[in-house]
């Protein structure tokens, strides 16, 4: 008998920027529409950040989150699971005032600092002669370089509390192999209750690598964790 698997669609994510694609989507609109369209494709999960829809930068404004959450929900079923990650410019309370307001079924829970970089994208775009379309991609990439994404014992303690008071799932993000047991720890204290929603997110410089290996090793560990 075949398993189901949860397909989750991350439309537009919270690092890439307009000049790596012109389909990446900006708009609230294009953003739900998209996230419509993988809804319809299978996707049982769609992911959301939110964009400024001038310039494609990433934002919290929480009217940008109500406009995407509000399309989507007119014409979708599907779990939305917008982002408390942000990225690292963002402060926590901006990373997470989308949760009281907007109350969502899931949101993502990253579980634990690193060191998350992009800034080998501007690297490549200058050996390759490539310029930026947005004044503000280039100096946001290579701040990424001297940034650490933060997510002390503290704030996680914080973010669930915060999830649990306005019934969120978290969506616990792993990066690396510490961050499995720093969600193990929560597991034992009895801040973070099972059953588990784990995602397992690779490739990211700072983190594990996208590779089968890496990925067979810490889906063991969540096994014997969990």
């Amino acid at each position: 008998m075949d398993e189901k698997c949860i397909v989750t669609a991350a439309v537009t994510g919270g690092d890439t920027v307009p000049s790596q694609s012109p389909h990446i989507p900006i708009t609230p609109q294009e953003i739900a529409d998209e996230a419509v369209r993988c809804a319809e494709a299978g996707a049982a999960v769609v992911h959301v950040h939110a964009r400024d829809p001038e310039t494609g930068e990433p934002s919290s404004r929480l009217e940008l989150f109500e406009e995407i959450l509000t399309s989507i929900k007119e014409r979708s079923d599907a779990v939305i699971c917008p982002t408390t990650g942000g990225n690292a410019s963002m402060t926590l309370e901006e990373r997470l005032r989308q949760l009281p307001k907007f109350k969502p079924e899931m949101a993502t829970f990253n579980m634990g600092s690193m060191n998350y970089a992009a800034h080998f994208i501007v690297e490549s775009y200058d050996r390759r002669g490539k310029t930026f379309k947005h004044e503000w991609e280039r100096p946001y990439l290579e701040s990424t370089k001297d940034a650490v994404f933060k997510n002390t014992f503290q704030d996680l303690e914080y973010i669930i509390n915060l999830m649990n008071e306005n019934d969120v799932k978290p969506e616990c993000e792993i990066y690396d192999l510490g961050m499995l047991y720093n969600t193990a720890y929560l597991v034992e204290k009895k801040i973070l209750q099972k059953p588990l929603q784990i995602q397992f997110v690779l490739g990211v410089l700072g983190g594990a690598r996208a590779e089968p290996g890496v990925l067979y090793w810490l889906k063991g560990v969540a096994d014997e964790q969990f």
